[in-house]
């Protein structure tokens, strides 16, 4: 069963696998370009909001005219629409409108409050009539595709009803991911055409080139190669060197054996990412794809390609990733993630019959701070609680809200005796906290449960009822104290 998200999140409440939009990132920008559809593209966008019809507009490369591309979510009732319309509305292509293209302009994703009002003049209004009133359209959404400021294209989304939009912030991140997308495989178009079309198109695309003569030695590093790195062209001597001394210390001997099994026939597509310094000291990172020429003997005599900056891209995995993980409201790890690390580590524990030790926390009558304040005095609260454990726990601890008002922190190489040190530690700075709002000071307290194990531990769910079983024997005690159990040694 796919694990719905956090509600108070950023990421999707409407049943969509938040991991989803990272295999589509990989998708987009790792496998090969020209196999996505159109069709796929939007069916992404319609998962993610939950509109009820989407359609994918592209813009021609001047950026004003337009053709609708594909339509998803419209099923059983596509012959109706192309019915009423009177032509079918994937394939058509639709004129510059200044008036649109101005409403648009400002923000990523723009409300209309009908199809009429998106529409405009551009179909007949009793057509459009006719399609609210006969299958039920309600509020329309218009999210822009741009690239380095250029409009490439736009999702049109269609709500059922009078559903709002969902994952708005989430659907702005998949436009720009869709915008990388298309620069990306408009290239791969035009690397297909002709030598000279390919220069073009990576110079325009940001990518650098690389020829080196294998047996010479000579390398040829274009001018927008350096200037990846921050250099002018005359800056960098076009030897191997120069590549070599740029890569990252911890990707060279990887890059280098990578590209010395390639050469060896190992395997038969040239295709790496690795970190390369720029000259002011910073990392970006490329992706490098090339091929190899051998001669008569077949010893490899050539080889030629492209290093593509993929730094956007990696930020975009880096940051889904934490969205995924996150709980949006604390900042902390959400269950799922706490729940992924906890298994890899009592795996480590097992293996080096290192100590772990699990602290389980809950706040004391937080139910009365809702009631008596309001749910935003009971949000301060639970935030003040997670920069708490930010500040009095270790760089290798995980803390983790896994409830409501629950939260957990595995403690690696920790045994009991430090976890209970770290609880009282964290019961304290709890106990001392003040949190204001609207005037008032909100005081709290934390229940403590500590459990422990090292190899004999059989899982996490068993550190986890013993942690469990010894918060509530804290708060049958009193609350606002430590309790530990050792019935795993």
């Amino acid at each position: 069963m796919t694990e719905r998200c956090d509600p108070d999140s950023m990421l999707p409440t409407n049943g969509f696998d938040c991991h989803r939009i990272i295999d589509v990132a990989t998708m987009f920008l790792e496998e090969s370009l020209q196999e996505v559809t159109h069709d796929r593209i939007a069916e992404t966008a319609r998962q993610v909001t939950s509109a009820g019809i989407v359609l994918l507009n592209l813009y021609d490369s001047g950026g004003r005219d337009y053709q609708t591309r594909a339509m998803a979510g419209a099923g059983a009732v596509a012959p109706r629409i192309r019915e009423i319309l009177g032509f079918d509305p994937v394939g058509a292509r639709w004129q510059y409108d200044m008036a649109r293209f101005e409403r648009i302009a400002a923000r990523t994703v723009t409300p209309f409050e009908s199809l009429h009002d998106y529409t405009g003049v551009r179909v007949p209004p009793e057509r459009i009539l006719r399609l609210e009133q006969e299958l039920g359209f309600g509020p329309v959404w218009l999210a822009a595709i741009r690239k380095d400021g250029k409009m490439l294209g736009d999702f049109v989304l269609i709500s059922s009803g009078d559903l709002p939009l969902q994952n708005a912030p989430l659907l702005e991140l998949y436009t720009r991911l869709v915008g990388l997308f298309l620069v990306r495989r408009n290239a791969e178009r035009e690397l297909q055409k002709s030598h000279e079309r390919f220069l073009l198109a990576v110079n325009g695309n940001r990518d650098g080139i690389w020829d080196w003569d294998i047996t010479t030695g000579d390398l040829f590093l274009s001018a927008r190669w350096k200037e990846m790195l921050g250099y002018r062209d005359d800056e960098l001597p076009n030897v191997i060197d120069t590549f070599r001394d740029h890569l990252h210390p911890e990707d060279r001997p990887r890059v280098m054996k990578y590209v010395d099994s390639y050469l060896k026939g190992e395997f038969r597509h040239y295709q790496i990412e690795f970190r390369m310094r720029r000259k002011d000291g910073e990392h970006l990172w490329v992706l490098a794809r090339g091929e190899a020429l051998y001669d008569a003997q077949g010893k490899p005599c050539r080889m030629a390609g492209s290093h593509t900056d993929i730094t956007e891209k990696k930020e975009f995995d880096r940051r889904l990733e934490e969205l995924a993980a996150t709980d949006a409201l604390t900042g902390l790890w959400n269950r799922r993630h706490f729940f992924e690390v906890g298994k890899n580590e009592l795996a480590r524990c097992r293996r080096y019959k290192s100590p772990v030790s699990l602290l389980m926390m809950d706040l004391d009558h937080f139910k009365r701070i809702n009631d008596g304040h309001g749910h935003a005095a009971g949000d301060e609260v639970l935030r003040a609680m997670a920069g708490i454990l930010k500040g009095n726990l270790r760089d290798v601890d995980v803390p983790a809200r896994i409830g409501g008002e629950e939260f957990a922190v595995l403690l690696p190489s920790t045994g009991v005796e430090g976890a209970v040190v770290a609880a009282e530690r964290v019961r304290r700075a709890v106990e001392g906290a003040r949190v204001s709002h609207e005037g008032r000071e909100l005081v709290f307290t934390v229940s403590v449960g500590i459990a422990g194990c090292c190899t004999q531990a059989r899982d996490l769910d068993e550190l986890l009822r013993a942690a469990d079983a010894a918060l509530y024997h804290a708060k049958q005690d009193g609350r606002n104290r430590c309790r530990s159990e050792s019935n795993l040694v």
